[in-house]
């Protein structure tokens, strides 16, 4: 009796690379993304962009603190409701209580979480507007947009839209490979693309804090503040999706293991029979 052993197709290996050559990028993208809208969740969200606000625009901690608290005060006492409102269209305020209670860093932290929320709820109705009808606070929100709750919605959509399609590549990728190659294929794709995201995201936990905090915000340039705010921001951003990458990595990992054990068993199996 004649055994006749089932040929693989030649062209079924052009068509796993060109799978994989679309399915890489695309899920760079959907990872990304899906990472994206954990970040831009509102808890997460407010927290980041309050961060990043404050290292742009009020970096160095409690430098010159007393003076920016007597101006503070100084500014408050003009007011005829004895209340300061940094942010004008926003019902976000400061007052002596305030100074008195908490000193200035947890007082600018306050501050830029109330303006985050605001900024995450976005809407017209949260804006006051002055008597010529024109917004008096921020018309647009440029890179900040982000951090809104549609802009959270948007990233949604983006996420479920590419990760659609990766996993319609993942199918074509472990459906046009061969044995244990359905393991080893999407396993070496994972771990390439897991380990560099993994690595990145630990060294920006190594950058954490704000380095200018000894340093007169005044004197500080476009380019100091920028770095402030990506050594601020970067620790926290890492923090909330470093596992999902490790993950990835490790998945990965356990697919190579699995299918190169597989194929020595394999091996071993035909080479006795």
């Amino acid at each position: 009796m004649t055994e006749h052993t089932k040929v693989r197709p030649y062209w079924h290996m052009d068509a796993k690379w060109i799978a994989a050559l679309i399915f890489i990028p695309v899920f760079i993208v959907a990872f990304l993304a899906c990472n994206l809208y954990v970040i831009t969740t509102e808890k997460n969200a407010v927290n980041v962009s309050a961060a990043l606000l404050t290292a742009l625009y009020a970096p160095g901690g409690d430098q010159n603190s007393n003076q920016e608290i007597e101006q503070v005060r100084e500014a408050i006492k003009r007011n005829q409701d004895k209340v300061l409102k940094p942010f004008p269209g926003l019902d976000i305020q400061i007052t002596e209580q305030d100074l008195d209670q908490s000193n200035l860093a947890n007082v600018k932290d306050k501050l830029f979480k109330e303006l985050a929320k605001n900024i995450y709820n976005f809407d017209s109705s949260n804006i006051e507007t002055s008597p010529d009808g024109k917004n008096n606070s921020v018309s647009t929100l440029g890179a900040m947009a982000i951090f809104t709750k549609d802009g959270h919605q948007f990233i949604g959509k983006i996420a479920l839209i590419s990760s659609s399609i990766a996993l319609a590549f993942l199918v074509l990728i472990i459906f046009f490979s061969y044995g244990f190659g359905r393991l080893i294929s999407p396993g070496i794709i994972f771990f390439i693309i897991g380990l560099p995201a993994t690595i990145l995201l630990l060294l920006l936990q190594k950058g954490a804090g704000n380095s200018l905090e000894a340093v007169d915000p005044e004197k500080l340039s476009l380019g100091q503040r920028a770095g402030a705010a990506v050594r601020v921001v970067g620790p926290q951003i890492s923090d909330v999706i470093l596992k999902n990458y490790i993950i990835l990595t490790v998945v990965g990992i356990i697919l190579i293991f699995i299918g190169i054990i597989g194929r020595i068993i394999q091996r071993h199996k035909t080479n006795k029979s």
